[in-house]
C-alpha cells in the first residue's frame, strides 16, 4: 500500500512539472517558482534552450543571485527556411516558426503565472525571438510582474513610442534625426497570413516594462541609427549582444528589486 501511495505521489509531481511547461521544455525539478524566472526566446537557427545571445544573460543572473533565478526556453523551431521535403509535419518557414513560437509562449506564460504567482518574469527575445515576443504580447494586458527585453528586434521602428530603443542599456536614443526600421518591414504586412508571410507587424503594446536593444550597424533592427555601412555576418553587430550580458542582467535585477 505504501509503495502504491509513493508511486502515486511521484506521478502527480511529474504531471505538475510538465503542466508548468506545456511547450515541452520542462526544466529539472526544483527550478520553478524561484523569485525570478527567465523566459528566453532564442534567435534564428540558434540551438536551444537559450541560444548564444540570451544564454550568457541567464548565466550572469544565476551567478549574481545563486539559487534565486530559474529559466526556460521557448521550444519553437527558430528556423528561417528549412527544406524538409516529404515531411509535412515539420516547420518549413520563418512565418510558420514564428506562429509556433507565439502559440508556445502564450501557453507557457499562462502556466507560469498560474503556478508561480509570486515570481517575477523576465522575457527576453533575440532576433526572430523578438518577433515571437512582440506578436505574443500584442493583445495581452500589461503585467507588472513581467520585464521585457528585445534584442535585435526585426520589427522595430523608431516611430513606436511604446518601446524605447537603445544602443547601450539606459542610453535611450532621442533627439537623433533619422528613422530606424527593422528588416521585417520589407517583407511582412503586405499580404494575408499564409505559410510564407506574417500579418501586419503589430506596434508594441502600451504599458509594458520593456526595452529594445539595437547595436549600431545591426541591419536586423534598423542599424540603431548608427548609419551605413551595416555590419552583418558571424562577427557583425547582429551576433554581439552577448557582450551586454552583464548590463542586461543588472537591468533585470534593478527592475525586479531582487
Amino acid at each position: 500500500m505504501r509503495l502504491v501511495q509513493a508511486l502515486g505521489a511521484v506521478l502527480v509531481a511529474g504531471a505538475l512539472l510538465f503542466t508548468i511547461t506545456p511547450s515541452g521544455t520542462a526544466a529539472p525539478t526544483g527550478t520553478f517558482c524561484k523569485p525570478l524566472h527567465v523566459y528566453a526566446v532564442r534567435g534564428s537557427e540558434e540551438a536551444g534552450p537559450y541560444g548564444k545571445q540570451i544564454g550568457p544573460i541567464v548565466d550572469e543572473l544565476q551567478r549574481l543571485r545563486p539559487g534565486q533565478v530559474s529559466a526556460q526556453g521557448n521550444g519553437y523551431p527558430a528556423v528561417v527556411w528549412e527544406l524538409s521535403w516529404g515531411r509535412p509535419d515539420l516547420v518549413h518557414t520563418y512565418a510558420e516558426s514564428v506562429r509556433d513560437g507565439v502559440r508556445r509562449m502564450r501557453s507557457d506564460l499562462a502556466a507560469l503565472k498560474s503556478y508561480c504567482p509570486r515570481s517575477k518574469i523576465a522575457v527576453i527575445g533575440y532576433s526572430q525571438g523578438s518577433d515571437v515576443v512582440r506578436r505574443a504580447l500584442a493583445d495581452e494586458a500589461p503585467d507588472p510582474r513581467v520585464r521585457v527585453q528585445l534584442l535585435a528586434d526585426p520589427n522595430f521602428t523608431s516611430n513606436d513610442l511604446n518601446l524605447p530603443m537603445v544602443n547601450e542599456v539606459h542610453q535611450i536614443i532621442d533627439g537623433v534625426a533619422g528613422l530606424a526600421r527593422g528588416i521585417n518591414h520589407l517583407y511582412f504586412g503586405f499580404f494575408p497570413e499564409n505559410p510564407i508571410a506574417l500579418s501586419k507587424i503589430p506596434p508594441f503594446p502600451r504599458g509594458w516594462s520593456a526595452l529594445s536593444i539595437c547595436w549600431r550597424k545591426d541591419p536586423a533592427c534598423g542599424g540603431g541609427l548608427g548609419g551605413l555601412p551595416f555590419r552583418w555576418g558571424d562577427a557583425g553587430a547582429h551576433t554581439e549582444y552577448h557582450h551586454l550580458a552583464s548590463d542586461l542582467a543588472r537591468d533585470i535585477l534593478w527592475w525586479s528589486n531582487l
